[in-house]
């Protein structure tokens, strides 16, 4: 242990995996790489499932609670927008152009969402550190329930 870490804890964000998930008995890595999987209805649906399955696999309820803040805030962002984006194209005559922009400029979020939790998939799956900016502080207190 090192002197300054002493009393720390170490973050959940560079654990490795190991034993099997109480919950279908599979490979942690595998329940963590699930979560990210860039389809957010189902993503949702899987990290929520290992969040509340796990209680002590700190790595797969780490990767769960990460994915369910990252993804789960993404879906709420881009409904909003969306709706907000149809209600300005009603206006006449700028709202289609403005509306129009504004999806646009949504459709390059859904990118960067995509390349980031192909990210996240692909360093899970290597077994390096996935740290998002913001999201894995939130994840870390919340996974270890403080």
């Amino acid at each position: 242990m090192n002197q300054h870490n002493r009393g720390q804890l170490e973050p959940l964000s560079e654990l490795s995996p190991s034993g099997k998930t109480q919950f279908l008995e599979i490979d942690p890595k595998v329940a963590a790489y699930t979560t990210y999987i860039p389809i957010p209805p189902l993503n949702l649906i899987l990290a929520g499932v290992w969040f509340a399955m796990e209680p002590n696999n700190t790595y797969a309820k780490f990767h769960a609670t990460q994915s369910l803040i990252f993804s789960g805030g993404f879906f709420v962002f881009m409904l909003t927008c969306n709706f907000l984006a149809f209600i300005i194209s009603m206006i006449p005559l700028i709202g289609p152009l403005v509306g129009g922009l504004l999806y646009c400029a949504l459709s390059l979020v859904t990118l960067a969402y995509l390349i980031f939790s192909v990210k996240c998939m692909i360093d899970v799956h290597y077994g390096r550190p996935v740290k998002l900016p913001y999201v894995s502080d939130l994840a870390e207190k919340y996974s270890r329930g403080i």
